[in-house]
């Protein structure tokens, strides 16, 4: 019986190239498939923040607006303005006092504003009211000192990223009672923009 004798000559060139190429093909599917996932990821991940950002922003304006005694939107600074007090409201609402007036009221008054692509809230409390968070003092007391914080002022940062804030005051005329509109929307890089908007209405009325 004839032993078989031993092909020593390894792989040709053409097998070499071909093996190659196939690895090559192989890992490019591989590496393309794993960038698509991974960029999908970020879509996805993207979406559900402006998406979750809008929606805290307006859970957050609802709590505070639907216990208020009025809400004034001031349209030249692009900010909600809520009271917690009626006659302060209605002082403002039938321009009894003016905006600027806003630091001698010794209720808490909260803010809602645009700022730069942020959206802020602050409470404007009073030395008369016993606290001490966010006091206007600059320029006497207008509101325009809320838009231009220092860093130094304390106020609460509700998102980043926010595009659009729109506020809408109206009136049933049957009943005379009030409600508050709000859109705000949101978007990053990534993310296209994200409109979220609600209708409340006030309980105190």
């Amino acid at each position: 019986m004839k032993a078989r004798k031993l092909n020593d000559n390894g792989f040709s060139l053409i097998e070499l190239l071909v093996a190659i190429l196939v690895c090559t093909v192989v890992m490019g599917a591989i590496t393309s498939l794993m960038i698509f996932s991974s960029s999908s990821m970020n879509k996805t991940n993207s979406r559900i923040n402006v998406q979750t950002s809008a929606k805290d922003a307006l859970n957050h304006m609802e709590a505070y607006v639907m216990e208020a005694e009025g809400v004034y939107y001031d349209s030249t600074h692009h900010a909600m303005i809520v009271f917690t007090n009626k006659d302060d409201y209605e002082n403002i609402e039938s321009h009894t006092l003016s905006l600027d007036k806003i630091a001698t009221f010794t209720h808490n008054v909260y803010v809602y504003w645009l700022s730069g692509g942020d959206l802020c809230f602050g409470k404007l409390a009073f030395p008369s009211a016993g606290l001490s968070t966010m006091e206007l003092q600059k320029e006497n007391g207008m509101l325009v000192d809320i838009m231009n914080l220092p860093a130094n002022h304390s106020y609460y940062l509700l998102g980043e990223d926010c595009k659009k804030f729109e506020c809408q005051i109206n009136t049933n005329h049957v009943t005379d009672k009030k409600s508050v509109y709000l859109k705000v929307g949101f978007k990053d890089k990534i993310a296209p923009e994200y409109d979220s908007e609600r209708t409340i209405f006030l309980r105190n009325q």
